[in-house]
């Protein structure tokens, strides 16, 4: 990678964080977002480097009670957030350390746009076409407002899955590694992402595979998208599996119905920032210019982003309706996000011809002055106050990662801890007697040492139930009131109680490797052969 473009791509990613870096110095997020993104990291990288490899259940969250986040949510991208633990002593919260991520978003989404636009534009060309996706415009109302860590990481790995899109199109089934792999990290960074963009990389295949292999083109990308999805499998049947244990009406309570989510402020800032100005350059080129500049490529572009266009607005209710997995992505404007690579892609073709070439550099610097006053005066409080009774207990402010117990109890602790928890005792006896100490804990481990003076007694822990949890000597593990509860016999003995398993988590880890074995295989046999002659139309 040419030192040049990695350094000004670096000044980039610098620009688009600084506003946010100042305002971080003397003011306080209260994006519930923000706090998410930065409590959730703090939490799985201190428990990442204290050897828990994949941090399933986050157990200083919620004061202590635990939460199982990431038994549903994407890990990739704390994976890279965790890199920055060094920080942790000057960055106490983790708010510095998700401005990190973002950056690292930045530098990965021109990196990996230069490689794929390298396919069929010039070094120079493909190295502006990159910095234009990697400081889209569209980029910062996400990156300021909605502190979206995750979705940015997702969108920084789309043009790498085109990149293997074009690969497989030159030399066919030996570029399927490659693809298994990228689809594996899209899915493990950003799920909606992965589910928005998982068929373009099979459509391209189809349409600019040589004559005859329209067919076979498409099916071998189908098949990479399937292990790629079968080696994330770690990460996503638990996610199926686990979902009636936590309260999932949430996910499409009132505000976040797709029905009512159509032409907020994101999708019309998007058709501002993408729609708008390629059609301005459309018709600031010349006319003769115009129907020559329709190749093979920009039609398939346009075509797509029309599609994604059209089902940001109200008349794609019915597709909605009929594709109902769909409304699980919530918000319409995500589609603008998927339309990144196409408005790249599309103006890099155009702007050269066009009298308003500097659009997109207005855009730009008009996107970061109002992205910087919005957070400014809107998602920042001067003073501490309300979110640091939040930041304290480590409370993860989203009602989706609560669990169905503590909506039956009425727990809530997303913006405080109820008073029934406060000095709570570490164990608490519900019925019987006796002395129970809590020794130590982990997220898939509890230790205690029991001495029960009745026949049988039973105690509540400092957890929130999750199913999955074995006890040794073998006891009733239950729930009670939304905690652990345990039943213990008469004597002085130790407890252990340990998770080997959350639902899901065999069977995806057997998955995986299934997948993880096949793809071994597929990279080791295209070893053996030369790679044949192909070519992008």
């Amino acid at each position: 990678m040419p030192q040049g473009f990695i350094t000004r791509l670096s000044i980039l990613a610098l620009m688009m964080t600084l506003p946010l870096w100042g305002i971080l110095y003397f003011k306080w997020p209260i994006s519930s977002d923000y706090v998410f993104y930065a409590t959730a990291l703090k939490s799985f990288s201190s428990q990442f480097w204290a050897g828990d490899i994949y941090p399933r259940w986050l157990t200083d969250t919620n004061s202590g009670y635990g939460s199982p986040v990431f038994l549903f949510y994407s890990p990739l991208t704390f994976y890279v957030g965790s890199v920055f633990e060094f920080l942790a002593p000057i960055d106490s919260h983790g708010f510095g350390r998700v401005v990190c991520i973002f950056m690292v978003s930045v530098m990965v989404s021109g990196i990996c746009c230069r490689r794929w636009l390298r396919q069929t534009l010039p070094a120079d060309r493909a190295e502006t076409g990159a910095l234009l996706y990697a400081g889209f415009p569209y980029l910062l109302l996400h990156m300021y407002g909605g502190f979206a860590a995750a979705q940015l990481m997702g969108i920084a790995l789309f043009p790498l899955l085109l990149e293997t899109a074009g690969l497989m199109v030159r030399i066919g089934w030996k570029a399927m590694p490659a693809m298994i792999v990228t689809y594996t990290l899209l899915c493990c960074a950003h799920l909606p992402s992965a589910v928005m963009f998982a068929g373009v990389p099979p459509l391209y295949v189809m349409v600019f595979s040589p004559k005859g292999k329209h067919a076979l083109g498409a099916v071998l990308a189908g098949i990479s998208a399937l292990l790629g999805i079968a080696l994330a499998g770690i990460c996503l049947i638990p996610t199926y599996l686990n979902k009636p244990f936590i309260t999932v009406k949430h996910f499409l309570d009132e505000n976040l119905v797709f029905s009512n989510n159509f032409l907020d402020t994101y999708s019309l800032l998007g058709m501002v920032c993408t729609v708008l100005p390629l059609v301005v350059i459309y018709f600031e080129l010349p006319k003769g210019f115009r129907r020559a500049s329709l190749t093979p490529q920009m039609k398939f572009w346009i075509a797509l982003d029309a599609w994604y266009f059209f089902l940001t607005l109200p008349i794609s209710k019915p597709v909605w309706n009929i594709v109902t997995p769909m409304q699980h992505l919530q918000f319409p404007f995500r589609f603008y996000l998927a339309m990144l690579p196409g408005a790249v892609f599309i103006a890099l073709h155009w702007l050269p011809q066009a009298r308003s070439r500097n659009v997109y550099h207005m855009l730009f610097a008009i996107g970061l002055f109002c992205a910087a006053i919005y957070s400014e005066e809107i998602v920042f409080f001067s003073r501490p106050s309300p979110v640091a009774s939040i930041l304290d207990h480590h409370l993860l402010p989203r009602p989706e990662y609560q669990t169905r117990w503590m909506e039956r109890e009425g727990i809530d602790f997303r913006l405080h801890v109820p008073d029934e928890f406060i000095e709570r005792d570490p164990v608490t006896f519900v019925s019987g007697s006796g002395h129970v100490t809590l020794i130590g804990q982990d997220s898939r481990t509890i230790r205690l040492h029991a001495d029960i003076t009745t026949p049988e007694a039973k105690v509540t822990l400092p957890r929130f139930y999750f199913p999955g949890w074995e006890m040794e000597p073998v006891g009733v593990v239950s729930e009670y009131k939304a905690l652990v509860a345990i039943t213990l016999k008469q004597g002085e003995y130790d407890v252990t109680l340990s998770v080997p398993w959350f639902a899901g988590e065999r069977e995806g880890m057997i998955l995986g490797l299934g997948a993880l074995i096949l793809l071994m295989a597929l990279f080791a046999f295209t070893r053996l052969q030369p790679p044949e002659n192909g070519h992008i139309t």
